[in-house]
Formats: C-alpha cells, structure tokens, sequence
C-alpha cells in the first residue's frame, strides 16, 4: 500500500463516529456544495459518495478519487479510465447494490476498502451508515466492484511527465529557432566588419603615399635653383678657358 492510500485511510478513519446534524446536515454535504455544487441542496443530501471525495483532496488525492456525489456517475469515471475491476485490495473505492446485482447504474452506496480479510470479506469505511460514519464487514454479495485510486494516480503521474517532456522540447525548439534566425545576423556583422577593414587598408595607405610626395613638392623648387646656380657657374668657368687669349689677356689686364 502506498503512502498516498495510507494517508487518505488515517483521514477517512480519523471520521469515524461523525455523525449527521438537524435535517441530515453533513460537514461533507456542506463542504461539496461549497465547493462543487452548482444547485442547492446537498448540504443535507445524501453524503457516503461526498464523504469518500471530502477525504481524498485532504490528502490531495482528488484527482485521483474523483470528485463526485452521485455513486453511479462516480464508478462509471473509474471505468473510463481502466480503473475499475472486481479485486478487493486496501484504499480501492467499493460499490455496493443492496440487491446484489453487478450493474453500475444499480449501485447505491460507496465506501473506503481499508482491508482485506483471510476469508475474502472486506474491511470498509463508510459514510451515510445509520447517519454516521461507520467501519463494516462486507462480503462480495452486494458489491458491484471496485475504483483504483492507485491506477488513476499513476496515470496521472505519466501524464505530468509527458506534458512536461513536451514542453522541454518545445521549449528547446523555440530556442534553436531562435539561434538559427540571429546567426545570418552575427555572419553579416561580422562580413561589414571586414569590408570596412579591406576599404580602410587602401585609404591608410594613399595618406602614407601622401606624406613623401608633399616633402618632395616643397624640396622641387630649391633643387631646380640649386641646378641652376650650378649650371651658371659651370658655364662661365667653361666660357673662360674657351675664351681667346688675347681675350683672357685684356680680361687679366
């Protein structure tokens, strides 16, 4: 027996010898009508169906019990989920017909199965017993079948686990997507940063082409007179040796 079905049989149990106020007024009734009725009358209805659910979300079985006041619609839940059977086994809902019948729309009462005995009679927790909560032996003669708590809370663990795996997954999609949509983005960065650098090199290098060609602008016109003044001297030394010597005489006199 699991924890959960352990707790859910202390706290049905811990109700034993409640009973009924003025006009069959239950804490149960009340607590259903608060909670799930969506029409009157409850609060003083009859109640060992709301006893077994106000017992169940105490411990947060609710899901795994069922909600319900109506015995028949409350068997039929366990059957639509593969929770129904005829083996008697401690914290199974048990559903009895008085006349004996194995029909779910006959049934008439619910309980708690708390154990079970050698002989293959059963142990219960009941409500609505003589206006009370009661604990009862019960043979198979009048029980219609049984509703697994256990069953449907397993199931309902798989379930939380699968959603939750799916959404990890989509979660892991989306951000994927996401990384593939800012990539293009990052590569064209990265292709401008580079076309600027290649556009950049050239531009440095004119202005470093630039610097000598000025240095050699401003030194052109004192080289051109340097020439000439050389060119000046040079030629009157050359025009003095060619010169006759009667010239060169007159000259020296």
């Amino acid at each position: 027996m699991s924890q959960h079905i352990d707790a859910l049989l202390k706290v049905a149990e811990s109700q034993l010898g409640y009973g009924e106020g003025p006009g069959g007024h239950t804490k149960f009734g009340q607590w259903y009508q608060n909670t799930h009725a969506k029409e009157p009358g409850y609060s003083n209805a009859a109640w060992c169906d709301m006893f077994v659910s106000w017992a169940a979300t105490q411990v947060g079985l609710q899901d795994a019990v069922g909600q319900y006041a109506w015995t028949v619609e409350h068997a039929k839940w366990f059957e639509s989920k593969g929770a129904f059977g005829d083996k008697p086994v401690p914290g199974a809902v048990v559903f009895f017909d008085w006349d004996g019948s194995d029909d779910i729309d006959a049934i008439d009462h619910v309980g708690l199965v708390k154990s079970v005995l050698s002989d293959g009679t059963i142990k219960t927790i009941e409500g609505n017993i003589s206006n009370a909560v009661v604990s009862k032996i019960r043979s198979a003669d009048t029980i219609v079948g049984y509703g697994y708590p256990e069953v449907v809370r397993k199931q309902n663990e798989h379930k939380t686990v699968l959603v939750k795996q799916r959404k990890n997954e989509e979660k892991q999609a989306e951000e994927k997507t996401a990384d593939e949509a800012t990539a293009p983005l990052a590569t064209g960065s990265s292709a401008e940063a580079t076309t600027s650098a290649a556009t950049a090199t050239p531009a440095a290098e004119q202005e470093g082409m630039a610097e000598p060609l000025a240095v050699s602008a401003m030194l052109l016109p004192a080289l051109i007179a340097a020439a000439v003044v050389k060119k000046t001297s040079l030629g009157r030394r050359l025009a003095a040796r060619l010169a006759p010597a009667h010239a060169r005489r007159d000259d020296s006199g």
